[in-house]
């Protein structure tokens, strides 16, 4: 069976159903590839919450999904706004606070368990009358034609003028196209889980350099009075594994030490996920009927909780540069990879500095060198300081300075 569409996405995460609605508001026929479709209840859900993976999204990203009109009240609810956000440097004195009041701005971002949103995102598709194929994954993939031809493991195919790789970290697109990845292995695995606190985390994301690794407190609802947070702690993959395996009371009471008890003691903790950390480039963001967006293109640390924000600023910009031919005479031509060189030249220039600043700060908070942990103290300290400095990152971080254009 073949089925035929202008764009076919592969993917439907968060970053891939953006895509989607996205470009099929400016007129274009999409197919979404998907091979399993997201459940009422979350594969990774715990007992302390929805869904033990968390997303900070960024004022930027909120926006976006309130274009594409996915309703808020299908993901908002599990959610937690935050208006402030602190670093600190574990050997040293040196701290950064932002606030949302600095740059004007209600709040600085939004905690959000992924699955609520994801299936919220499904829901807005189907509702769209975007089709959605789901059971197979994808076999097979060659150039036909001036198109693109997509085999699934079902033995169905799907043609499509442009294929948009939305399929993770490992993308099968990806490899098919022949696009080499640079990859880096940070010697690390992080560690997410859902924890109860005895004091309030005051809607504030915090997060500490440890010599072993950043360990963050990301805010969430309350529930019935209790205080929670989502924990992301990087650590060294042979500490990592035996913190994993230490029982929910031990763990709690490493927590409790690993953030000095700023919180008063960590009273439960969730079932832990761990998965290795790695930092990957792609070397193009295009070939002949493709292109890459999201994981699929960039995989960064979690230090900086901006990975789902980068992807969704590729969607705006793919958005923005496909804008015309599908809305002129050019839409036959959306596989050229000429059509898709600002989209690389933007989107693979502004990623590229934040895996170089992510990289750097990880080596930076891991360095034992007295000079070292010096500068990186006082450099805390002086960004504090220069309130322009502070307010242009700040700004930078949330989405609002990007080269993103304006709605469709």
């Amino acid at each position: 069976m073949s089925r035929r569409a202008d764009i076919v996405v592969v993917g439907a995460g968060v970053v891939g159903a953006c895509a989607a609605l996205a470009l099929a508001r400016l007129g274009a026929e999409v197919m979404v590839l998907e091979r399993r479709a997201p459940g009422a209840k979350a594969p990774t859900a715990g007992v302390l919450g929805e869904d033990l993976r968390t997303l900070a999204l960024s004022p930027a990203s909120i926006a976006l999904l309130a274009e594409l009109d996915v309703d808020e009240s299908d993901w908002a609810a599990a959610g937690c706004p935050y208006g402030a956000m602190e670093v600190w440097d574990a050997e040293g004195t040196g701290n950064l606070r932002f606030t949302a009041e600095e740059i004007g701005v209600a709040e600085l971002g939004r905690l959000v368990p992924h699955h609520p949103l994801a299936f919220a995102l499904w829901q807005t598709l189907e509702r769209e009358g975007i089709a959605c194929v789901t059971g197979a994954g994808v076999s097979g993939m060659e150039a036909l034609g001036g198109r693109s031809v997509v085999r699934l493991d079902d033995g169905s195919e799907v043609e499509a003028a442009l294929v948009v790789a939305a399929d993770g970290g490992e993308s099968r697109v990806r490899s098919l196209a022949g696009i080499e990845v640079s990859s880096e292995d940070t010697g690390q695995r992080a560690i997410a889980t859902l924890a109860e606190i005895e004091r309030p985390h005051e809607n504030t994301a915090w997060q500490r350099f440890l010599p072993t690794g950043p360990l963050a407190f990301l805010p969430l609802p309350d529930v019935d009075g209790r205080h929670r947070v989502s924990v992301v702690w990087s650590l060294d993959t042979d500490r990592a594994l035996a913190m994993e395996a230490l029982a929910d009371a031990e763990f709690a009471a490493a927590l409790s030490r690993a953030m000095e008890g700023r919180f008063g003691a960590v009273l439960a903790v969730d079932r832990r996920v761990g998965f290795p950390l790695q930092q990957r480039h792609a070397q193009t963001y295009r070939a002949p009927g493709v292109v890459l967006v999201g994981d699929a293109a960039h995989v960064l640390h979690p230090m900086a909780g901006q990975g789902v924000n980068l992807g969704l600023q590729d969607v705006r910009v793919l958005r923005d540069e496909l804008r015309r031919p599908l809305r002129g005479p050019g839409r036959a031509l959306l596989g050229d990879p000429d059509l898709l060189y600002h989209y690389e030249r933007i989107r693979r220039g502004e990623n590229a500095i934040m895996l170089r600043t992510m990289d750097g700060l990880q080596r930076l908070f891991a360095a034992e060198d007295p000079g070292l942990r010096w500068l990186r103290n006082e450099g805390l300290r002086r960004v504090g300081d220069l309130g322009m400095v502070k307010r242009t990152l700040l700004r930078q971080a949330m989405g609002l300075d990007s080269t993103a254009g304006e709605p469709a």
